[in-house]
């Protein structure tokens, strides 16, 4: 069983009962990536594009490769950061437009486009303090594969989590078989 302290379980209890709610947003509320610093010197990172259950995107990536670096030049005075998705889904996973159109390019092409796709994403581990996923909902492939890169996840009872990249035809990319088993075991 995991046991949470006191104060990281009011930071969680109140992103969950606050779903939306910018106490200070560094970026434009049409950001497919939300950034606010709560009292007590938490960050929150919200992946906001809630119609497509946060699916990750190379622009939803930019952004959050950019709001990454920007917190690490200046730490935008957080001591911990909670990375959440905004309405019932952490993330459905990676873009399948994307996706699809992946499959008409050349194989070399695909390795530096997807490469590229996860570095924005695995930016999550160059934060300068411990980031907890809050897995609300549906984690899954990619979207899975980014709160395993977190340092501690916690899910609600009624989260979903999957690594199903083979169901789509795909080799486990985004760290899967990297993080999975550290996390779970052989």
């Amino acid at each position: 069983m995991l046991r949470l302290s006191s104060r990281t379980a009011k930071v969680l209890s109140w992103c969950g009962a606050r779903c939306g709610r910018h106490l200070l947003s560094t970026t434009a509320p049409e950001s497919s990536v939300q950034f606010e610093v709560l009292p007590g010197k938490i960050g929150v990172i919200t992946l906001a594009d809630q119609a497509r259950l946060n699916a990750l995107t190379e622009p939803m990536g930019d952004a959050f490769s950019r709001l990454v670096d920007s917190i690490q030049a200046n730490r935008q005075g957080v001591a911990a950061i909670v990375l959440r998705g905004e309405g019932r889904a952490f993330s459905a996973g990676g873009d399948l437009d994307f996706l699809r159109a992946r499959r008409a390019d050349s194989p070399e092409s695909n390795v530096t486009m997807m490469l590229a796709f996860y570095r924005r994403f695995l930016a999550v581990r160059r934060l300068p303090v411990p980031v907890v996923a809050a897995i609300n909902g549906p984690a899954i492939g990619a979207g899975l594969c980014l709160a395993l890169a977190c340092d501690v996840r916690v899910a609600a009872a009624s989260a979903q989590l999957g690594v199903t990249f083979t169901k789509l035809g795909l080799h486990p990319g985004m760290g899967a078989t990297h993080f999975l088993p550290r996390i779970v075991g052989p």
